[in-house]
């Protein structure tokens, strides 16, 4: 068994967990210093679409111009050895 805090607060309880089985034991005390999430804080599941939307494209607006190894083409040097392993390769 080992303890595991429920938050990161230092007045947060401990709970007990067993590390081969992964269940989770509460004393008597522990049980009643539970409170229950309120479900009105929460986002809705619009809101979370239209977040989860937003990543997408501002992770693909990150990838555009990369190479395979994720570094920016910013050079010169590297379009060429792209162009060149192009014609040697024999695709042009």
């Amino acid at each position: 068994m080992t303890e595991v805090a429920l938050a990161d607060t230092p007045e947060t309880s401990r709970i007990d967990v067993c590390q081969l089985c992964h269940f989770v034991w509460f004393d008597a005390d522990e049980v009643s210093q539970l409170t229950p999430r309120d479900p009105a804080a929460e986002p809705t599941l619009a809101a979370r679409q239209a977040t989860a939307i937003l990543e997408i494209h501002r992770l693909a607006r990150a990838a555009e111009g990369r190479d395979l190894d994720g570094a920016l083409l910013d050079a010169w040097w590297k379009k060429v050895v792209r162009a060149l392993g192009y014609w040697v390769s024999g695709y042009w």
